[in-house]
């Protein structure tokens, strides 16, 4: 009775801290309720479920819910499918949240298996409008978060970990590590792809804090990415004639969104300072190593 209280206690708190969270004002999370939901995601006895179905419905019996309708069908009483765009947005941020500082793996194993809770495609249909600016960046983070989980089912790789960055930098397997360099250039264009008006940069807060969250990835992404380079470049020689193929298409993949890349750092280094962000100013990798892979692959066919 006593553990069954404790219990009860504590998913009352959750839903609470999530009901104040998600109210349809423009304002940022506060940082207390944030920490209690995700502290409770490193707990391995509360179920992310119940999290989940408080998130999407409002309510407090998410274990009846759950008994009764599903997650599936219980988001649909929630946020994620309200029709107004600032729930859908603060919704969406929170999930962002626990993928960032929650447990992570944990997160994304769930997410994995209910890849539709992030999906606010029909956003445009069910609030019968027209999609303007704030719309269109909704829609767009809604299709990033539905790539980071894809990314994740695929390499199983929790890009947030300390030493996440080792397997980058110091690659063990050369196969497996140039297919999550692919995976982690998908990452960084669908980044780039979240093009938001300046104006609600810098003046909306809800958006402000869902697009400081994607700067913050795109530097661990980058980074990550440059040093898969330099990483490719070492063992380039070494690499059967498969893996030098799928390195060349690494190398590719890289010039060809480069400049993409450099137009979102410069948008957000506007505002960087604002949002107690550092953005360096990125070394980039010698492209002329591209030319170098094409003739000694040529020489080799």
């Amino acid at each position: 009775m006593v553990q069954l209280a404790v219990a009860n206690t504590q998913t009352d708190n959750i839903g609470y801290a999530i009901q104040r969270l998600m109210t349809d004002e423009s304002r940022a999370f506060k940082e207390k309720h944030v920490n209690l939901i995700v502290q409770v995601t490193y707990q391995q006895d509360y179920q992310l479920s119940e999290l989940f179905v408080h998130l999407s419905s409002h309510q407090t019996m998410g274990q009846f819910m759950m008994s009764k309708m599903g997650v599936s069908q219980a988001v649909a009483n929630g946020p994620l499918h309200s029709n107004n765009w600032i729930l859908v947005f603060k919704a969406l941020s929170l999930i962002h949240v626990l993928i960032r500082d929650g447990n992570s793996p944990r997160i994304m194993a769930f997410l994995s298996l209910h890849q539709n809770l992030v999906n606010v495609s029909d956003f445009p249909e069910r609030a019968n409008i027209v999609p303007g600016s704030k719309t269109k960046d909704l829609l767009q983070y809604g299709v990033y978060l539905q790539d980071k989980i894809a990314v994740y089912k695929a390499s199983k790789m929790d890009l947030y970990h300390p030493d996440a960055k080792m397997h980058f930098k110091d690659p063990k397997n050369v196969s497996e590590f140039l297919k999550n360099t692919l995976n982690l250039q998908k990452l960084i264009e669908s980044g780039c792809e979240c093009k938001w008006v300046q104006k609600d940069l810098e003046t909306v807060p809800v958006i402000q804090q869902a697009y400081r969250m994607i700067v913050l990835d795109m530097l661990l992404y980058f980074g990550m990415a440059n040093e898969a380079l330099i990483s490719i470049v070492k063992q380039f020689y070494g690499m059967d004639q498969s893996d030098k193929e799928q390195a060349l298409s690494v190398y590719k993949n890289f010039e060809k969104h480069l400049q993409k890349t450099i137009d979102f750092f410069t948008t957000s280094r506007s505002l960087a300072t604002e949002w107690s962000v550092d953005i360096p100013e990125f070394q980039m990798p010698n492209m002329e190593f591209l030319e170098t892979m094409h003739k000694h692959l040529a020489s080799e066919s």
